[in-house]
């Protein structure tokens, strides 16, 4: 019983504690690493312009008013940490908390701000106010939100150049997220949390249509800010061109298309009801296009907005609202619309589409993880084989 007596505790602890400290090695490691996105700076434009109704920041900006008040408030995600010096600013210099507040167009939440920095500005100053505020000297965003031009802040493409093959920078190519027959979406080189968009259409649009690039850059634009007002697509942040191509830079969905999540039998309950949230945002706003087709649909977050939501990527054109709907009645009607799922060319009939209704799509979204049984998989592509109809559209 002597070897395992008080002389041998200590060596005994001291092996608990190096072992614990080695079974936790892993986990600090993973934290750390993910320290760095988490205090990422913001870059200018991703706050910018401050007046866009879509933009996240003034929803941000009476949280953390209530947070300083606290005694010690905590940032847990970069859009917060900035908000949260930008209201430690706001609170320890009236004049420009009074230029922030002109350029918000909401006067009522601008006076509940108001309210809330005029209890903030009572408290001595230190502690936490001065922490942020020294957090705050360190970020252009914080810079821009107060001294940068209200207009727009760069868009940051200079020395892109667009060639055959697309955009590219320093003669390397740009990361590219997706390409269609209107164009290609590109990582943002200089912006993280941006994509750039480049109209170039290809042989075939060229071919069957006459619409130029610069009216599809039009139509995108509308399109994309009407959803981003109505918080159902990425915010629209500018528009340039790239020599003669057109480019826009927008706000970047990281996440995963509609159709990626489908095919790979990943789409559930929780996917459909953002989807379900996606179309209702559109409902009540009366906002209606004519390509909702899976893979212009993503699930994802921003670089501002953390937790996932469902957004409209590329829309295509604005429909006209259907009059005299309510907003439920709109959703219906978003829920039941027909969606081009295919597409081929007969030469002797013509452009041969199939259509399917979004409601369908998202059942059988569902189906696909569901399906337990030979019968039940059975079912599904029976119904699929039925209502798959290709019909030639009319002329």
């Amino acid at each position: 019983m002597k070897a395992f007596g008080p002389t041998r505790r200590p060596a005994l602890a001291r092996l608990a504690l190096l072992w614990a400290l080695f079974l936790a090695l892993p986990a600090t490691a993973a934290d750390r690493s993910a320290t760095p996105a988490a205090q990422a700076v913001i870059h200018p434009l991703l706050v910018s312009p401050l007046s866009d109704a879509a933009n996240p920041l003034w929803n941000r900006l009476q949280v953390q008013a209530r947070r300083l008040a606290a005694p010690a408030p905590a940032a847990r995600s970069p859009l917060d940490a900035l908000a949260a010096s930008v209201v430690a600013r706001m609170a320890q210099d009236p004049e420009a908390a009074a230029r922030l507040l002109l350029k918000d167009p909401d006067r009522t939440r601008a006076a509940r701000l108001e309210g809330l920095l005029a209890e903030l500005s009572k408290s001595p100053d230190g502690g936490p106010k001065s922490a942020l505020q020294e957090l705050a000297r360190s970020s252009p965003a914080h810079r821009y939100i107060f001294d940068g031009n209200p207009a727009e802040a760069s868009l940051e493409l200079d020395g892109i150049a667009a060639g055959f093959e697309g955009l590219s920078l320093a003669k390397r190519p740009l990361e590219t997220l997706g390409r269609g027959e209107f164009g290609a979406v590109y990582q943002h080189p200089g912006v993280p949390g941006a994509v750039i968009k480049e109209v170039n259409h290809c042989l075939e649009v060229l071919l069957r249509t006459d619409v130029t690039p610069a009216e599809t850059a039009d139509e995108e634009e509308a399109t994309s800010r009407a959803l981003a007002r109505a918080r159902a697509g990425p915010r629209y942040l500018g528009r340039a061109k790239i020599g003669a191509r057109p480019v826009s830079v927008r706000e970047r969905i990281f996440g995963e298309t509609l159709q990626s999540l489908i095919l790979d039998h990943r789409f559930g309950s929780q996917e459909h009801r953002m989807i379900l949230g996606l179309l209702r945002r559109m409902a009540k706003a009366g906002l209606r296009t004519d390509d909702m087709r899976p893979p212009n649909i993503m699930i994802g977050t921003t670089r501002l907005n953390p937790k996932p939501h469902a957004y409209l990527v590329d829309g295509g054109k604005l429909l006209e609202p259907e009059p005299g709907l309510s907003p439920r009645e709109r959703f219906r009607s978003l829920l039941n619309q027909d969606i081009k799922i295919r597409a081929r060319w007969d030469p002797f009939v013509g452009a041969i589409v199939t259509y399917k209704p979004m409601r369908r799509i998202l059942e059988d979204g569902l189906g696909q993880r569901t399906d337990k049984t030979r019968w039940e998989w059975f079912k599904r592509v029976l119904r699929e084989l039925v209502e798959n109809v290709s019909i030639p559209p009319p002329h």
